[in-house]
């Protein structure tokens, strides 16, 4: 009810935002940090300047003609190692002048690093130290993105952000972060009181008192910002190798000046899960999707194996021993046969558990970016006995995120060491989105100098809880166990918003943020010398943890104008057949109309209509709406292979809904699967899945009516 004074209640500020919460791709879109209605979507579907034949765009980029075959033989005029958002949008900057551009990556696809664990948030700026690399560029790209929408269609929502004070010694911190904020540059900061906070974000803890609100921040999905720049990059001419680890950099100098001078020798381990490639990667590709496979089947392929033939035995011997003579000799087989039952069970049930459970993420992690970081590293013998592909490039960039720092130790290049933190998140189910409107922030922790485990709406209506700060480099981080980690997290969001309920938890994810021993980005031409003790033409562009996502475009900016062009000497010379546009990889929909849902029986082969328009109204993720047409559209795009599950989940969210690819549910997964080997003319089975269990901290996947009480016990 109103008041008397006319200030509506508790009740109907709650009322009115879950009535007029927006999902985006649900009844329409965002575009640009604002809402576009369904109704005016034409235009967002299909830019004017994406409006001719798709393959008839690609035909016209500058350097279309090249292809995989040829990288041996090319002088690339700047590599870029790293396709997070920072080299993504390297790339697409560099895509604006007429230069042979790569872009290297080590995983299967772009975005693979940090970049896909992170919050999302496009952070104004207010809280990084006046005068340190970060306040150069966090506000200047928090400006950037809505432009950068209107053009990639992405989707961008400029939801804002709070940090809430619950006391008086909080509220003298926010007054300092605005004083903060205001040297940085950041405009429209201001501190908003208890009576108009609580009317704002009425889901809020009864003790918050205040809060520092910071209109201009935003929120995308931070991957698929990062394919968006690299396949604008792409569309533009830059050439995108992944599964291309780069494993040496030699500098080298060319015997005549139409080489260009100084340049570098780039020894490349490339690997694929194709039959035809190195056996020894073969054997550890299978390897990995042996440890990451689904309970279920592990057990039915053993059980003919180890089962079966133990079954045989004991009714073999139960038959041939037979008589009264031999009986002893009967009893004792049977003894040994039944243990060997027991051990074979025991061993089936610990397999499937432990490669089910987080104890494989974790330990996978901690080898993946502590061990990664040993010193003292032989890089020359290393690239000599992995390498299986050389490539040449006038300007390296080096922007490998959590391996930053191996790669500069390839050229001797000491100057830094990268210290990963870890941080865990859990996803809530699109019902909870509603919670907060706003992006909500404790007040910082000032030891750990970190923002502290926030409360988010997403731009697909979910909430993120999270995240941790944890540095993989300490023996604690190795003690932590899962239930600590989420104890943490649950109790620390509902010291927020109260209304929380964590069986609604869907998923749990992590990232590693590639802290640096400095304690600030690195954004700088190495110190490193080469002929006539000229400095390499390397660059790193290192330690870039938060506020990354929102500097990447103002840092690429800055990367190619003054790093490159003004200190390396880059010659750039405009590319105008540069197209800025992208059409989005998603069209919006009103609930169901128009739409019908296919579930494919798991022996049935898929088969696509020879209508196209039928591909738009079969539904194959009936959480997210995912169709026909948008799986088969991501696969025909320009830039990185789109040839996993997991590569199209990301693209097009198919198997990121509430029952997280249940097989019970619609199967989609498995209907996606025989999608990509369809266009990619595969088995099924060749086809990369989505690692078992495919989270992080949860006891797996599907979670049951115990699963869930479990974590609501958890904040009792």
């Amino acid at each position: 009810m109103t008041t008397q004074n006319g200030v509506r209640s508790k009740e109907e500020i709650i009322k009115a935002r879950k009535k007029n919460y927006r999902v985006h791709g649900n009844k329409g879109v965002y575009c640009g940090g604002e809402w576009i209605p369904i109704e005016e979507c034409a235009e967002w579907q299909c830019p004017k300047q994406c409006q001719n034949n798709h393959d008839a765009v690609l035909k016209k980029t500058q350097n279309a003609e090249l292809t995989i075959d040829d990288d041996e033989n090319i002088m690339y005029d700047v590599a870029i190692i790293g396709a997070g958002c920072v080299g993504s949008c390297i790339a697409r900057e560099l895509s604006k002048y007429q230069l042979k551009v790569l872009l290297l990556e080590r995983d299967d696809d772009v975005t693979q690093g940090a970049t896909k664990g992170n919050s999302g948030i496009i952070h104004a700026g207010y809280d990084d130290q006046p005068g340190s690399v970060r306040s150069k560029f966090c506000w200047k790209g928090n400006q950037m993105f809505a432009a950068l929408d209107q053009q990639l269609k992405f989707g961008y929502l400029k939801n804002g952000s709070m940090v809430i004070a619950r006391n008086a010694d909080e509220y003298k911190h926010l007054q300092s972060l605005l004083e903060r904020g205001q040297k940085n540059g950041v405009e429209r900061l201001r501190i908003v009181e208890k009576a108009e906070l609580h009317t704002m974000e009425p889901y809020l803890a009864d003790d918050c008192i205040a809060a520092l609100y910071s209109p201009d921040a935003g929120t995308v999905t931070p991957y698929e910002f990062a394919i968006a720049t690299a396949e604008n990059a792409a569309n533009n001419g830059v050439q995108i190798r992944t599964r291309h680890e780069v494993v040496g950099v030699q500098p080298a100098q060319a015997q005549s000046t139409g080489g260009g001078g100084q340049y570098f020798q780039i020894a490349i381990k490339r690997w694929s899960y194709s039959a035809t490639s190195d056996a020894n990667q073969v054997s550890v590709d299978h390897a990995a999707r042996r440890m990451f496979e689904e309970p279920t089947p592990l057990m039915q392929r053993m059980e003919f194996k180890l089962l079966v033939p133990c079954a045989v035995s004991i009714g073999a011997v139960c038959v041939m021993f037979d008589s009264e003579e031999l009986q002893v000799y009967k009893y004792a087989l049977l003894s040994v046969l039944a243990l060997v039952l027991v051990v074979v069970v025991g061993l089936l049930l610990f397999v499937s558990r432990t490669t089910s459970g987080q104890q494989n993420t974790s330990l996978l992690f901690h080898q993946q970016s502590a061990s990664a970081h040993a010193q003292n590293v032989d890089y020359a013998s290393m690239a000599a006995t992995s390498a299986n592909k050389y490539m040449r490039a006038r300007y390296v960039i080096n922007s490998a995120g959590l391996f930053a720092d191996k790669i500069a130790r390839m050229i001797g290049d000491a100057s830094f060491t990268i210290k990963p933190r870890l941080g865990e998140y859990l996803l809530l189910h699109k019902d909870a989105g509603h919670l907060a409107g706003a992006t909500l922030f404790p007040c910082p922790d000032t030891k750990l100098k970190t923002k502290g485990v926030l409360v988010q709406t997403t731009l697909w209506g979910n909430l993120i809880l999270g995240p941790t700060a944890r540095d993989v480099y300490k023996e604690q981080t190795q003690k932590d166990s899962a239930e600590d980690i989420m104890r943490f997290l649950l109790r620390k969001s509902k010291q927020l918003v109260p209304s929380i309920d964590a069986s609604m938890v869907i998923h749990s994810f992590a990232g590693s943020r590639a802290k640096s021993d400095r304690g600030d980005w690195i954004i700088e031409q190495t110190k490193v010398t080469g002929a006539a003790d000229k400095a390499l033409r390397f660059f790193h562009v290192a330690g870039i943890d938060s506020p990354g996502l929102a500097g990447s475009p103002a840092i690429a900016e800055y990367v190619v104008q003054q790093l490159l062009s003004k200190q390396g000497g880059l010659a750039l010379v405009a590319n105008k057949q540069f197209n800025p546009f992208r059409r989005p990889l998603i069209f919006p929909k009103n609930g169901w109309k128009g739409l019908k849902l296919k579930q494919l029986p798991e022996r049935e082969q898929v088969q696509l209509s020879a209508n196209e328009q039928d591909w738009k109204k079969t539904v194959v993720c009936k959480c997210e709406k995912v169709t026909e047409y948008e799986i088969v559209d991501a696969m025909r795009r320009n830039g990185a292979s789109v040839d996993t599950t997991q590569a199209i989940r990301r693209r097009t969210r198919a198997g990121m809904g509430g029952c997280q690819a249940q097989p019970s549910n619609c199967n989609c997964e498995l209907y996606v699967a025989k999608l990509i080997a369809l266009e990619k003319k595969r088995n099924v089975d060749q086809v990369g899945r989505r690692p078992w269990p495919a989270t992080s901290i949860l006891k797996q996947r599907w979670l049951s009516d115990d699963d869930k009480q479990y974590l609501k016990n958890l904040v009792k």
